[in-house]
């Protein structure tokens, strides 16, 4: 370990990230007034109030600002997120995880099992049993407000954990003492078959959700025909109605027409027949009346 064992003035920065480890502070990050982002490691002595830079091996995180520093068994400090320049220079939220060995002051990239938290930066997080937990935070894409755990897999517990890992992937009967490219290269192999048994289903899935698509195409268009075949009728069977209607009112009224000519003339034919009456009533009493003349005149001859 090398350090500044001098008085180091440390230079005014915001949003840098805090690790109480012992009776040490661990200050890394931030963001200058000169725009720059810092990465470098500054260490408080609580007991003397005196600050050293430490210059640290291995390959240091990027610097940005917002990051989280979690303390471990006061032997190791986790680092997560952040928000600093890309590689193309444009502001961009991290979500690398790193380890500070405190013993051998070298940076390393630390081994866990669970899924990845998202990129995020102003989140929070804190060690339990083992367990990095990280919670809340933003990215350029949305405010978080997940909670995600990694267990962190100490040197001592790689051997064993890969062997279970290995297993799961069906490598039975792994030993420890076999030779890791062997090992990585038949992992490999059988992903790249789980990718490509995935790749095939995937296939299968976009054939259905095509056929899918042809089949609901299909029948929106012959409810479109149908739809459109029905409306046909009902204008048709409106049309002819409507023809209908129209035929059979001019019936009714030719009938009615008819009706009123024979009722004319059969009044018409009533009054004749009673003028006729009369005439005959009259010519039957004159008749009558010369009867009853000729009569009495036949009466007067007998008495002569």
């Amino acid at each position: 370990m090398c350090a500044c064992r001098s008085r180091c003035r440390v230079p005014g920065r915001s949003d840098e990230s805090f690790a109480l480890v012992g009776g040490q502070v661990f200050m890394l990050g931030g963001f200058e007034d000169s725009g720059d982002f810092c990465k470098d490691v500054f260490v408080l002595n609580a007991e003397t109030l005196v600050w050293q830079k430490w210059e640290v091996k291995g390959e240091a995180p990027s610097a940005c600002r917002g990051q989280t520093l979690t303390a471990h068994h006061d032997k190791d400090i986790y680092l997560f997120g952040g928000r600093g320049p890309g590689t193309d220079g444009a502001l961009a939220s991290s979500g690398e995880l790193h380890k500070l060995s405190i013993a051998k002051m070298k940076w390393k990239v630390p081994l866990y099992l669970g899924i990845p938290p998202a990129r995020r930066h102003g989140h929070s997080a804190f060690v339990s049993h083992s367990h990095l937990c990280v919670f809340g935070g933003r990215n350029e894409e949305q405010e978080l407000n997940d909670l995600k755990v990694m267990k962190l897999i100490n040197p001592s517990e790689r051997q064993p954990v890969m062997k279970e890992i290995l297993s799961e992937f069906g490598l039975q009967g792994v030993s420890v003492q076999r030779d890791f490219v062997a090992v990585r290269d038949e992992a490999l192999k059988m992903i790249h078959s789980a990718f490509d048994l995935l790749h095939r289903e995937f296939q299968k899935l976009d054939r259905c959700k095509a056929e899918l698509a042809n089949a609901t195409w299909a029948f929106q268009r012959e409810r479109e025909a149908h739809r459109l075949h029905k409306q046909q009728q009902k204008e048709e069977l409106q049309e002819m109605m409507e023809k209908h209607r129209s035929k059979n009112q001019a019936w009714l009224r030719a009938r009615a027409e008819e009706n009123d000519r024979e009722r004319r003339e059969l009044c018409s034919l009533r009054e004749e027949v009673l003028r006729e009456q009369e005439r005959l009533k009259a010519e039957q009493s004159l008749v009558q009346t010369r009867s009853r003349h000729l009569l009495s005149i036949l009466q007067q001859f007998k008495g002569l």
